[in-house]
């Protein structure tokens, strides 16, 4: 069931451990909050878990299958309550983040490749300052389309990789260009200088800083989920093979 903020109680799931591939339960409830939260697009953490087995199989020593129960909140930071849920949490987003569960329980180099990039993401979801959540964007994004970051100019294969990767068309591409080299610029600005001013200039408008940041965020969780759902491990072979319009 899921709650919100006024009631005043905190999100549960219940998981059996025959519907998760490779099921432990402590990795589990860590691998689920961060794919929850991106199925809600809200971040969230576990408040408390709990393990059972059903009574059938309460005294049989030798099983090794487990069910856990989670209490899900918002990330401690938030002002109000901390077991109110303000996100929308229902059924659909709870069978979605379990799908993105066993596909990484299946995929443990992709559950590795993801790791730092979800919890960037989630981070820059915090109330933090606008220069703190550009900084876990910029870490975020170049995690995950310059994992051969030390090799040749950041920028610009960020900014192509991530076109080639989301775009649909050319025209989409070179407005995706233009926008992923923006958010490297404001990521720059946030690490070296500490500022990013009021507005930014977004692809060919200037926005206000939080619009920046929020459609940021968008960009991200598009590139995560759209790894999620593809069987494909980006590498720096698969980027140039992408960029070059090589077979993917």
């Amino acid at each position: 069931m899921g709650c919100s903020q006024e009631d005043n109680c905190p999100f549960r799931v219940q998981v059996d451990g025959k519907d998760c591939p490779n099921f432990m339960a402590d990795d589990f409830c860590e691998q689920f909050c961060l794919t929850l939260s991106l199925a809600c697009n809200f971040p969230l953490q576990t408040a408390f878990s709990w393990r059972f087995l059903e009574e059938d199989r309460l005294f049989n020593l030798n099983s090794e299958i487990e069910s856990v129960v989670l209490g899900i909140s918002n990330l401690p930071s938030w002002s109000f309550d901390p077991l109110g849920i303000s996100a929308d949490v229902g059924k659909d987003q709870v069978d979605e983040a379990k799908s993105w569960c066993d596909i990484l329980d299946r995929n443990p180099d992709l559950r590795e490749t993801l790791r730092v990039p979800i919890d960037r993401w989630i981070k820059s979801k915090t109330p933090e300052r606008d220069i703190d959540k550009m900084i876990d964007l910029g870490i975020a994004l170049e995690a995950l389309y310059v994992p051969d970051s030390g090799e040749g100019e950041i920028r610009f294969k960020l900014a192509v990789r991530a076109a080639w990767y989301l775009g649909k068309d050319k025209e989409d591409r070179d407005d995706l260009l233009k926008k992923f080299k923006q958010i490297y610029d404001a990521r720059s600005r946030s690490v070296h200088n500490g500022r990013l001013g009021q507005t930014v200039k977004f692809g060919e408008e200037r926005i206000p800083t939080s619009d920046f940041i929020e459609r940021t965020q968008c960009l991200c969780r598009k590139s995560l989920l759209k790894m999620l759902e593809e069987p494909k491990i980006p590498d720096k072979d698969y980027w140039d093979r992408l960029v070059l319009g090589g077979d993917c």
